[in-house]
């Protein structure tokens, strides 16, 4: 989101800049091609994935003590930091460069959110799947929670068709306060970790006696 806003700020200026240059002739046609180019074509590949990609690096490097966190944090900063060194270089000066460009990112910002994702559910399920660490809750529990988002849709959509449309909010809850437990127990917040056990077994508990 503070990508999507320095964009557009930052077309803004660039619409000034050619009219500016174009000695206020086509003012509405020059703008609008600038705005089509930067914020339409190249927008989504362009600050949006460079904020993203240094941000979950950060996230990364923030949270949890999972193994390879460090270098894997260190290694999306600097990818993120070298796509806008690149978008900026020399190097992208002709037009069949950027389309080049354009082509390639879109599948590395694919393949970084992949492997998150994957790691995250690994993480996920190493950490949950500790003894004690779910408490008296279900180790079933676990397999509500997909390890892409599709799988997850895919799940969210079997509860609906099973339980009605009035399952899906409290799925998502679910989904988040495993997350958010996974989370607690990772960083020895026992405080935290009971909390949440709590929450669940007494949503699951409600549930039993209905």
């Amino acid at each position: 989101f503070s990508a999507v806003g320095f964009t557009v700020t930052e077309d803004v200026l660039y619409g000034l800049n050619i009219a500016y240059l174009n000695l206020g002739e086509n003012q509405v046609i020059s703008t609008t091609v600038i705005y089509a180019a930067r914020a339409i074509v190249f927008g989504p590949v362009s600050h949006i994935v460079f904020s993203s990609l240094v941000g979950a690096g950060i996230g990364v490097l923030a949270v949890g003590r999972r193994r390879g966190k460090i270098p894997t944090g260190i290694a999306l900063i600097v990818l993120g930091a070298g796509l806008h060194g690149l978008w900026n270089s020399p190097l992208l000066d002709a037009i069949w460069t950027r389309v080049v460009y354009l082509l390639v990112v879109p599948f590395v910002a694919w393949a970084v959110l992949r492997y998150v994702r994957s790691e995250e559910h690994r993480w996920f399920q190493q950490v949950l799947g500790r003894p004690g660490a779910l408490g008296a809750l279900p180790a079933t529990y676990l397999t509500t929670v997909g390890a892409t988002w599709w799988k997850r849709r895919a799940y969210r959509s079997s509860v609906v068709k099973t339980f009605g449309t009035g399952a899906l909010a409290p799925q998502r809850v679910l989904e988040a306060e495993l997350t958010d437990l996974a989370d607690a127990v990772d960083v020895g917040d026992e405080a935290a970790a009971d909390a949440l056990r709590a929450s669940l077994e007494g949503r699951l508990g409600s549930v039993a006696t209905r």
